[in-house]
């Protein structure tokens, strides 16, 4: 009943602001959305933390991903009252930038708004063991001393579960675990309980305080190695909120490197297989409108397949989008035939379901193999290189000892005179600067 209130409020244009998640918004609320635009009601597309619109590898989801060709299809629908789109960020790397400017270009007409404020709070800390039993007893003698409330970081959902048992067993009782798999209502009563200062502690993964605002969390402690530089400065930011001085601790061990090595060289559609789900997809298509742009069936199964499913829709919206980065395509989202739905958590075969993907050629050579992998083979090499860049920069600062402001300046700044980013170094303290007071700091400009 509360969702069919703010639809009603939506349309009828009381409803000023709506916050809600991709997911909803490119399936329940698709076709409340496009109307809304029709009637020339929506001022506004804001894409906060918009460097996730890029995320690749394991943690895809194809709904961040499809804003650009929902937009796309949104400002078709606003005719001659058109809105405006605002990339937010306070962490945008040159690659996320790039990519963005591709996605919701014309690169010429795309606007972004950065900041990259580099927090002065928390001092850094590294320890290297020599194994695992000896990270864990580095870890626990460290939360015996440190400053709460803390927040554990792993990367693996089982690392998390193992390490909040051995939390319990050494006697923490004010903890409770968080990952990406707790549900919404153990969710609800965690982050209520943390705000309210009853828990000394979180044991978690990365979905653990994204969008929170907790001012006073002392401690940020990683078990192993982030899967990548930006990951690891995005969880220290959660701790000294409050302008109060925090510690960052980072205790790993030779086998932690496997997950950022492995990111550096992430899960990538091959172009034998991006090019089957192509020929796919392009068989499904429907020419619905006769402006250019025809429908295509995200459940089109690649020869070699049997049938589909939440996997296989989630691989054909990733050809698609590397076609888009490729230029090969652009993408437009609309709702399909099918009413809204009430579930904002829907998987990846909703999108199948409630929206319909349209495409609009943009090379006549598409269905050739060379020219296809020709035109895809410049967006994979940008992939692979900006993961290896992010591996270097994690090693120069872990191995190296290269001061860390200086380290997350190289990550940030872009030297592009269309969106330039200057990055105002700042560091709390770290093993390469630890006596060493920065006396001049100024926050720097959006």
């Amino acid at each position: 009943s509360e969702r069919s209130e703010i639809r009603r409020r939506m349309l009828n244009g009381t409803q000023r602001i709506l916050f809600t998640s991709p997911e909803a918004l490119t399936t329940s609320l698709l076709r409340t959305v496009f109307e809304i635009a029709r009637n020339g009601m929506l001022h506004y597309l804001v894409i906060d933390e918009a460097h996730l619109v890029t995320q690749w590898g394991d943690e895809f989801r194809p709904a961040f991903q499809v804003l650009a060709g929902l937009r796309n299809s949104l400002l078709r629908q606003s005719g001659n009252v058109p809105f405006r789109t605002l990339l937010l960020s306070a962490t945008f790397t040159p690659e996320t930038i790039e990519t963005l400017a591709n996605l919701f270009g014309p690169p010429e007409r795309v606007q972004m708004v950065a900041a990259v404020h580099l927090r002065p709070e928390p001092q850094y800390w590294w320890s290297k063991a020599a194994s695992a039993d000896e990270k864990k007893a580095r870890v626990l003698e460290a939360l015996r001393h440190a400053p709460r409330p803390f927040i554990l970081y792993v990367t693996k959902r089982s690392d998390a579960r193992s390490w909040y048992q051995v939390l319990k067993g050494s006697g923490y009782q004010r903890i409770r675990l968080f990952d990406g798999q707790t549900p919404d209502d153990e969710r609800k009563v965690i982050i209520d309980a943390w705000v309210a200062n009853q828990l000394d502690g979180v044991v978690a993964t990365s979905a653990f305080g994204v969008g929170m605002d907790k001012q006073d969390v002392r401690t940020i402690i990683h078990a192993t190695i982030p899967e990548t530089l930006d990951r690891f400065y995005q969880e220290v930011g959660r701790g000294g909120r409050d302008g109060k001085p925090s510690v960052s601790l980072l205790v790993y061990e030779d086998s932690d490197w496997s997950i950022p090595k492995s990111m550096a060289t992430p899960k990538l559609i091959s172009n034998e297989l991006g090019f089957a789900r192509w020929q796919a997809l392009y068989d499904s298509r429907q020419d619905d409108h006769g402006d250019g742009f025809f429908s295509v069936n995200l459940d089109a199964v690649r020869t070699g397949l049997r049938g589909s499913n939440d996997e296989n829709v989630r691989w054909n919206m990733r050809a698609l989008l590397l076609m888009s980065r490729a230029g090969l395509l652009n993408l437009e989202l609309e709702p399909s035939s099918q009413g809204d739905l009430a579930d904002d958590n829907t998987p990846a075969s909703m999108l199948a379901t409630l929206a319909t993907l349209r495409v609009r050629l943009l090379r006549e050579d598409h269905m050739l193999s060379d020219a296809w992998e020709d035109a895809v083979s410049d967006s994979r090499k940008r992939t692979l290189e900006a993961g290896r860049r992010n591996l270097q920069l994690i090693k120069q600062m872990l191995v190296g000892r290269r001061e860390v402001s200086e380290t997350l300046a190289d990550l940030y700044r872009n030297r592009s005179p269309q969106w330039p980013i200057v990055v105002t170094r700042v560091c709390g303290g770290c093993p390469s600067d630890r006596h060493t007071e920065f006396r001049y700091y100024h926050v720097p400009t959006a």
